[in-house]
């Protein structure tokens, strides 16, 4: 009896030496588990900027391209810490100085939902045009203009009037007879290439084309029955055409993407019932419609609603 209880306490000493042992290494492997490190979830994006939020510190960035992260998103915004680096175009820069319209580069991490940079890179975005001088206000250095042609940063402004602003530092090419910028007056054409910051379009070099062909008829009032348009990369060309009522307007597509001529308002197409292709036309595709009513009719390219044209109808 004695032996069996010496056996029995033996045994219980031993489970209680044991024990720490055990509770030890599960403490170990817990600590091992929490100290491990968490993965940062990095992002990288490239887009133009729509938005600056100077007290809130952030930057929204549209056309958006960039890692799984952003992936699928057309716009985001992006937060701007103490120890963001921001440069613009290639100089080191403040949020202050990105504009609506840069390019930007913008590498970062997760912060929850919140997209947190650690890097910006901005480009100033940079256009041209040719426009017709409307006005010229030579005290406050701006020219508006009718946009006749643009790249793609200015093309909404196409047949539009728009400011462009200039300083002392702006490279004049000059023709004959225009010897200074006072010398710019309305009906003057112009190339213009300069940079866009938001609403202010500032030349770096404005180049005097000539002056505006005005084109009249004075001898021959006959008004024709059939016209022609022809369809562009830039849109319809004549934009206005004139011919008599019972007349033929036909449109043929010169341009590599599909055209769809059809009648304002858009896309009900039902200012002149009838005036509507119906689908695109392909390269070299022509349409034609027969005007039996006279008036002023508005149409448009139903595949590309800013490009639009007029058809004037007379007895």
């Amino acid at each position: 009896m004695n032996k069996l209880k010496q056996i029995t306490s033996t045994m219980v000493l031993a489970s209680m030496l044991m024990a720490p042992v055990a509770f030890a290494d599960n403490d170990s492997k817990e600590n091992r588990s929490s100290n491990k490190p968490v993965k940062v979830k990095k992002f990288e994006l490239t887009g133009v900027v729509s938005a600056v939020d100077s007290t809130a510190k952030t930057v929204t960035v549209k056309s958006v391209k960039g890692n799984k992260i952003v992936r699928g998103k057309t716009e985001v915004v992006v937060m701007v810490v103490t120890d963001t680096k921001i440069t613009k175009n290639g100089k080191q820069a403040t949020l202050a100085d990105i504009k609506v319209r840069d390019t930007v580069q913008a590498k970062g991490a997760l912060d929850g939902e919140k997209l947190v940079a650690t890097k910006i890179n901005a480009r100033s975005a940079k256009f041209e045009l040719t426009g017709d001088v409307v006005s010229h206000d030579t005290s406050a250095k701006k020219i508006t203009l009718t946009v006749k042609t643009a790249n793609k940063l200015a093309r909404e402004f196409k047949t539009k009037q728009l400011i462009i602003t200039y300083t002392d530092g702006t490279k004049l090419v000059l023709k004959k007879g225009i010897a200074s910028p006072a010398d710019i007056k309305a009906g003057t054409r112009l190339n213009v290439k300069g940079v866009a910051e938001g609403d202010v379009w500032a030349a770096s070099r404005i180049a005097v084309l000539g002056k505006i062909k005005q084109t009249t008829n004075t001898t021959n009032t006959e008004v024709k029955t059939t016209a022609k348009v022809e369809i562009t990369t830039g849109g319809f060309a004549p934009t206005l055409v004139t011919i008599k009522k019972g007349g033929t307007v036909t449109w043929e597509n010169e341009a590599t993407a599909l055209a769809w001529p059809a009648s304002d308002p858009h896309p009900a197409h039902t200012g002149l019932a009838g005036f509507d292709t119906g689908l695109g036309l392909v390269k070299d595709a022509t349409y034609s419609f027969i005007f039996n009513t006279a008036g002023t009719f508005g149409y448009h390219d139903h595949l590309n609603a800013s490009h639009t044209g007029t058809v004037k109808v007379v007895e």
